[in-house]
């Protein structure tokens, strides 16, 4: 039997995959482990973050407004967030209808108020495609792969049907894994200067701990023996 196109992709178990057509068969090989060595090696913050996010992460700026302090951000923002999960023009309706009763004061559309939400909770996301089995995520070696690699497995990488009424053109992955990094998030409270003192309860709590009198009330992890041990003999720094 012959294949018009033959692909070679290593796993991590020190086999490969030879990928012909569908079919996937499995041999012996050394070289796995190399590769996903380059692949975190090379890996760096410009890789993972696009300019504007990578901006924030490093030199995260004072927001001009929040909404604490701006009830029409906030207004937006709640609509923004009760309406996640429908389609973008389930919000625009919203700002119709909005604006037909307050026609001096339009809501922000749906792309400022989703940039607005980003930047204020440092909330970034990162998709990546994977098996509707869970077998395996399409990163790395397997990026281009059509088909799950697991021998037992197989299952396509797209929607097939999607894929074949747009000519092979339209490629919806059938599963996505989502990763938050958690970078950008604690990065974002710095732009407030009331979270900006949020991030400053643990030490603040530890300081009133070791200087107490000696009544103590649990009322937090931080107030734990084994915790306050470990930042008297500095396994835990400030």
């Amino acid at each position: 039997m012959t294949y018009d196109h033959v692909t070679i992709y290593w796993l991590p178990s020190n086999s490969a995959i030879i990928q012909c057509g569908r079919k996937a068969h499995t041999i012996k090989a050394g070289r796995t482990s190399q590769v996903q060595h380059n692949l975190v090696k090379n890996a760096t913050l410009e890789t993972q973050f696009s300019i504007e996010e990578l901006t924030a992460l490093r030199d995260p700026r004072e927001t001009k407004s929040n909404p604490e302090d701006d009830p029409y951000l906030k207004y937006c923002i709640r609509n923004f967030i009760d309406l996640l999960g429908c389609a973008q023009d389930r919000y625009t309706a919203v700002c119709r209808n909005h604006l037909e009763l307050n026609p001096d004061a339009p809501l922000l559309s749906y792309d400022q108020v989703k940039r607005r939400a980003r930047n204020l909770s440092g909330i970034v996301t990162w998709e990546h495609h994977m098996c509707v089995c869970s077998c395996v995520a399409f990163t790395g070696p397997f990026s281009e792969l059509e088909y799950c690699p697991w021998p037992d497995c197989g299952e396509p990488h797209y929607d097939q049907k999607k894929l074949e009424e747009s000519g092979g053109l339209l490629k919806v992955p059938w599963q996505v894994c989502t990763t938050f990094p958690v970078g950008p998030q604690l990065q974002a409270h710095w732009k407030s200067p009331k979270s900006a003192k949020k991030m400053f309860c643990r030490w603040q709590k530890t300081e009133e701990l070791r200087w107490e009198d000696g009544s103590k009330v649990y009322d937090d992890v931080l107030s734990g023996d084994a915790y306050l041990h470990a930042v008297e003999d500095g396994s835990i720094v400030s």
